[in-house]
């Protein structure tokens, strides 16, 4: 009996991190000159294969923010089963400019210019990393940035219409999850199930949450009747 009950055991373990593997196996994605993104029909996660709902785009004056794309097990335009449904669902987020920062990368970036972008003789490792990456890119002029925590927190409020306190520190948790540089070409991955909401950055776990009323506050940005984007909604929804 001891020995079936490790074999189990061993199952079940194996089976665990197949499954947390799948989940963090994410494709990564370019953008063209237009800022396009050609998001798969199909996707698989924790071996299961989501069809692709529908697709669009966020911007914010004039700049493309990120591409967007919704993944389920059965494709509908009813938006109030989507948010409320347990079933497996992934929004795919990426990048399509570096437009779109957390307000302590702005200040590293003011910082960071204002030393014309070379490491000091005493920045640490981690500044010196920074500016390595920064380099990569044409110079960001953060007057025109979006922050992530004005974004996003906007957003769950105007979507949730301002009942939000319940759930304040996972809404906090979640802007948080987006503190570090964000490049053109990065990829976020939601992923729902049951009540559990888990973020993902080009394949590593940032946030996680079995918040149910979290979980219907996120989808209402994206789904709700007052989401983020009217537009990028019917577009998720255009099946």
């Amino acid at each position: 009996m001891k020995n079936v009950y490790r074999i189990n055991f061993l199952s079940i373990v194996l089976l665990f991190a197949s499954l947390q593997i799948q989940a963090q196996n994410q494709p990564t994605f370019k953008t063209n000159f237009f800022n396009e993104v050609e998001f798969p029909e199909t996707i698989n996660v924790t071996n299961q294969t989501l069809q692709s709902n529908g697709y669009g785009a966020f911007s914010k004056g004039l700049k493309k923010v990120f591409s967007c794309a919704l993944y389920v097990e059965n494709r509908t335009d009813d938006a109030i089963s989507l948010i409320y449904s347990e079933d497996l669902k992934v929004i795919d987020l990426v990048m399509t400019s570096n437009y779109l920062q957390s307000e302590n990368t702005v200040k590293k970036i003011k910082a960071a210019y204002a030393t014309d972008l070379k490491a000091a003789a005493d920045a640490s490792a981690e500044e010196k990393q920074f500016i390595s990456d920064l380099r990569k890119h044409d110079k960001i002029i953060t007057s025109q940035v979006t922050t992530v925590e004005k974004l996003f927190g906007e957003a769950f409020n105007k979507s949730n219409l301002g009942n939000v306190e319940s759930i304040s520190d996972d809404i906090k948790e979640y802007i948080a999850s987006f503190g570090d540089l964000i490049e053109t070409g990065d990829h976020f991955r939601i992923i729902s199930k049951n009540n559990k909401v888990t973020l993902f950055k080009n394949g590593e776990q940032l946030f996680q949450t079995d918040n149910k009323a979290f979980k219907k506050a996120l989808m209402n940005i994206y789904l709700g009747n007052t989401p983020i984007d009217a537009t990028l909604r019917e577009n998720l929804l255009s099946i």
